[in-house]
């Protein structure tokens, strides 16, 4: 009797045993998790890259036949409790959505996307344009039911690491281009919109390759009468500043070339340049209907006196843009300000017709 006892116990405390490491295995490790993830689109290698060391963990719906929606966060857990100390989420947006217009167009020292499929990326967050077609279903209830001229939505890409208790407008204008983190998210987020066109069944399947470009320029100071680079755009704010205006300007050969003004006060650029005959960007970024209605006499093309516009330039369509956060340029934290010129979008227009060997496009 005490012999089959003894051999109970024994055979009890190997399946404890075994059950413990098989726990600790699952915890600490990534036996157990799967290769392939957000719906098979995503190595678990490619992520492990990105998010560093951990156990990879991965929650959130992705795309299906007639619906390309999707919304994956892969984690990277530490510790048998599984505390997350980074993670990546890819989740699709409507391309004229404010948050990809205000923190993902908009900034200089991004690296673009070379290729058909726009798309841009700093260390911790990127976009990309899904392939032509993938459009996101409209709720009828949508209190914002804007419609982008093109035909395809955008998938973004937002990296947390913990701690994070930076200010993510800050982080982008104040981190260091790193190529490496760039290279991964974009591997990451551009092969998943490629998976996502052939899981819903949209738009033309897309061959996923390395295109991703330099990253902006440095910040340098901004010549007025020549700010950005181009010849005759003024701010018309120079005089009497204490803190002179800054600017960066995409990298050269970029696809869409946007240059931020700084002017000491904003975190985030205050105003915003934009131009480029990139089709699909214009697709994404311009309102269905926004860019048909003819300019007033004087002027070429079509769209709005304050931007954007549509004009012929060269072989193809110029699409120009001025978006600012404030109608005026403050001294950094002194109490001046400079109103912007009214006229500002006109002056822009013409340098860039000028410097691209265009007609005027504004009148004057």
């Amino acid at each position: 009797m005490k012999v089959r006892r003894r051999t109970a116990w024994i055979a009890l405390v190997a399946v404890l045993a075994v059950s413990a490491g098989t726990a600790l295995t699952w915890r600490l490790t990534n036996l157990f998790t799967p290769d392939r993830l957000c719906g098979g689109a995503v190595a678990r290698s490619d992520a492990q890259r990105l998010l560093g060391g951990g156990r990879i963990t991965e929650a959130g719906p992705t795309a299906r036949a007639g619906d390309p929606t999707t919304d994956c966060t892969i984690t990277a857990r530490t510790g048998l409790g599984g505390t997350a100390r980074a993670s990546v989420t890819l989740r699709t947006e409507r391309a004229v959505s404010p948050g990809i217009d205000t923190q993902a167009r908009t900034v200089p020292q991004m690296s673009q996307l070379t290729g058909d499929r726009p798309g841009a990326f700093s260390n911790r967050t990127g976009w990309v344009l899904l392939p032509a077609g993938c459009e996101l279903p409209v709720p009828k209830d949508d209190p914002l039911p804007l419609v982008s001229l093109g035909n395809a939505d955008v998938l973004r890409a937002d990296v947390w690491l913990a701690p994070d208790d930076v200010q993510p407008e800050r982080r982008r204008a104040e981190e260091v281009p790193d190529p490496a983190a760039r290279a991964s998210l974009a591997r990451i987020t551009d092969g998943l919109a490629a998976a996502i066109g052939r899981e819903a069944h949209c738009g033309t399947p897309v061959t996923v390759e390395d295109r991703l470009g330099d990253p902006g320029g440095e910040s340098r100071a901004s010549d007025d009468g020549k700010a950005c680079g181009l010849p005759g755009l003024s701010l018309g704010a120079a005089a009497g500043r204490t803190t002179p205006l800054r600017e960066r300007v995409t990298a050269e050969g970029a696809p869409v070339w946007i240059c931020g003004i700084d002017d000491g006060y904003y975190v985030s650029p205050v105003v915003s340049f934009v131009a480029t005959a990139d089709e699909a960007f214009i697709g994404a970024a311009a309102l269905a209907g926004e860019l048909r209605t003819p300019l007033p006499a004087g002027w070429r093309g079509t769209g709005e006196t304050d931007g954007p516009v549509l004009v012929p330039c060269g072989r193809g369509s110029l699409y120009l843009g001025v978006s600012a956060l404030d109608g005026a340029l403050r001294d950094g934290e002194q109490e001046g300000r400079s109103e912007l010129p009214k006229d500002l979008f006109a002056r822009f227009a013409n340098a860039v017709a000028a410097a691209r060997g265009c007609e005027p496009i504004a009148p004057g």
